[in-house]
């Protein structure tokens, strides 16, 4: 019995401690990522509200502090179509994503992960923005754009498989040379798909052990 309980523990924990894969660019994560749902906000019209809804598998985490809710852009965006959602302010204006975590959850456990993120761009200098990239799983990564007096866009990527089915991302800018505001310009994921034959062999083994069990007592 102890034997039987090993064996099923190894093929239950087997994929849980897989390390995380990381992609420096959305092409390259696509080629190697089946199934892929990118969201880049473009299909919805302006100031679409985002916040405490959930669209395309993704759940939008409530207003910040001020009562403001994530919206869309629009179809183009903003600086050079990278800048696509931001908070909606009481006068109509448009307030960006600051030092405060931004949180997505998902409806389905995701494995992979892709992120796409604009550094604010007030200040022409040479500088890096880090983000923290934090799962609910215990893993996590961070994401850099470096930008210089010449590119003050600072576009950072990242693409992450080998995610232990994680349900709630937040995201967290963590060092800035420059302005501290940001923006996404996409986010992605896969969910997980079940692995059939893994998940049969371990239910027929328990069936037999019970089989088992019940003829000896």
């Amino acid at each position: 019995m102890n034997k039987l309980f090993l064996l099923i523990a190894i093929i239950v924990c087997g994929k849980s401690q897989a390390s995380l894969i990381f992609y420096s660019t959305l092409s390259e994560f696509q080629n190697n990522t089946a199934n892929l749902v990118i969201e880049d906000w473009r299909s919805y019209p302006t100031h679409t509200i985002l916040s405490n809804q959930s669209i395309n598998g993704i759940t939008y985490q409530p207003e910040n502090s001020l009562g403001e809710s994530i919206v869309t852009l629009g179809s183009s965006c903003r600086y050079e179509e990278y800048w696509c959602i931001s908070h909606l302010s009481e006068s109509g204006r448009t307030r960006s994503f600051g030092r405060g975590a931004v949180t997505f959850k998902f409806e389905n456990p995701i494995n992979a992960f892709s992120i796409s993120l604009i550094q604010g761009i007030n200040d022409r200098i040479d500088g890096t923005s880090i983000w923290d990239i934090s799962f609910d799983t215990g893993q996590s990564a961070q994401v850099v754009s470096n930008y210089t007096i010449d590119n003050s866009y600072g576009l950072g990527y990242l693409g992450i498989s080998g995610i232990n089915g994680a349900r709630e991302v937040i995201v967290r800018k963590i060092r800035n040379d420059s302005n501290v505001v940001h923006s996404f310009n996409h986010i992605g994921y896969q969910s997980i798909t079940v692995d059939e034959p893994a998940t049969f062999l371990l239910f027929a083994m328990v069936f037999m052990f019970m089989r088992r069990f019940r003829n000896h007592t």
